[in-house]
């Protein structure tokens, strides 16, 4: 690699090392700095110290994407610590992608999330009128267990 290009992916790592991402960034940064490592000489200090940077960032972030990409990174899968990617592996199977499933604690909120938009939609009082084509205009309209018969025989009248 010239001479100018090792400079340019010296400070690609300085830059990278230097991000902190915020909150649903993760995979934005991880291949970010994953690409400046494709860029530089592995064997530089601050190769190395980018390496275990994102390793621990990513690690920490509990992003199953991020880990993900982390982990099937070819430029860096064996410059990784063999302890280091065996606790990301086992944050990636905590992250449960491509299961199918959710884990219990998320699997709750969820639940909670929905049984409470249940309560709000069925103490929420039916409203029998609906827009017709004319938007100041309301079409009369009987409770949803007798929409069938309305459709019958349509009744629309003025406001």
């Amino acid at each position: 690699m010239p001479s100018g290009d090792q400079r340019a992916a010296e400070r690609a790592l300085g830059h990278c090392l230097a991000v902190e991402p915020d909150e649903g960034l993760a995979v934005l940064a991880s291949r970010l700095t994953l690409t400046a490592l494709d860029t530089a000489d592995p064997g530089t200090p601050s190769a190395r110290n980018l390496l275990a940077h994102l390793t621990s960032r990513t690690g920490e972030s509990g992003d199953g994407y991020a880990l993900r990409g982390l982990l099937t990174h070819e430029g860096v899968r064996h410059r990784r610590d063999p302890v280091q990617s065996a606790a990301l592996e086992r944050a990636l199977a905590a992250c449960a992608l491509g299961s199918a499933a959710l884990p219990d604690a998320l699997r709750s909120r969820l639940e909670e999330a929905l049984e409470h938009a249940r309560g709000v939609l069925e103490k929420s009082p039916f409203d029998p009128g609906s827009p017709g084509a004319n938007p100041l205009e309301r079409r009369v309209r009987t409770a949803p267990s007798s929409v069938t018969s309305a459709r019958a025989s349509p009744s629309n009248s003025g406001v």
